[in-house]
């Protein structure tokens, strides 16, 4: 599936890690500070060796929810989960392909299948969304607009320190002088 911006998918996370595999659960608590008490499933792709050592693969998909891509970025970036080397922000953009569970596809090449683990494959499919989903879409366009909104006050609080009861006197006075003239 060829990613837009306006599609909604299932959120879906791609971890990997070099030499040492990494704790489900911890990855699932990341995950959770994204999307508060929705179910988790994950794939793995069989363990394999790279010029970095032994890469552990997994993709994570959450539950119940659907929402862009570009916006899944933007919450890995705005929690700082982007700083986390684990989670690969590239498959989420713009016209990227997200293969299928099972597939040996990559986009470069050939890559070890992805394996459900413990759910079945259409848990595992970013693009298998139902009408009855939380759309997470507007509730990150509503943040986003508050984001905005803030960051105005912050800069007229910046401004209203810059003024002060000096600058305001003299401001005045020259107002003044300027009127009676």
């Amino acid at each position: 599936m060829k990613l837009s911006a306006s599609i909604s998918i299932k959120p879906v996370f791609d971890v990997d890690a070099y030499e040492n595999d990494f704790d489900i659960d911890a990855v699932k608590t990341d995950i959770n500070m994204l999307f508060p008490n929705k179910s988790i499933n994950y794939a793995k792709k069989e363990s394999r060796n790279t010029k970095k050592g032994v890469k552990y693969s997994y993709r994570f998909y959450v539950d119940g929810v659907k929402i862009y891509s570009s916006q899944i970025k933007q919450l890995l970036r705005d929690h700082k989960l982007n700083e986390n080397p684990i989670y690969d922000l590239s498959i989420h953009d713009k016209n990227e392909v997200l293969f299928l569970p099972l597939t040996t596809q990559k986009a470069n090449g050939v890559a070890p299948q992805l394996c459900p683990i413990d759910c079945d494959i259409f848990k595992c499919c970013a693009s298998y969304v139902e009408e009855d989903f939380e759309d997470y879409t507007l509730k990150c366009e509503k943040a986003k607009g508050e984001k905005i909104l803030q960051k105005i006050n912050q800069i007229c609080e910046k401004k209203d320190e810059m003024i002060n009861d000096e600058e305001v006197a003299i401001i005045d006075t020259k107002y003044i002088k300027t009127k009676l003239n």
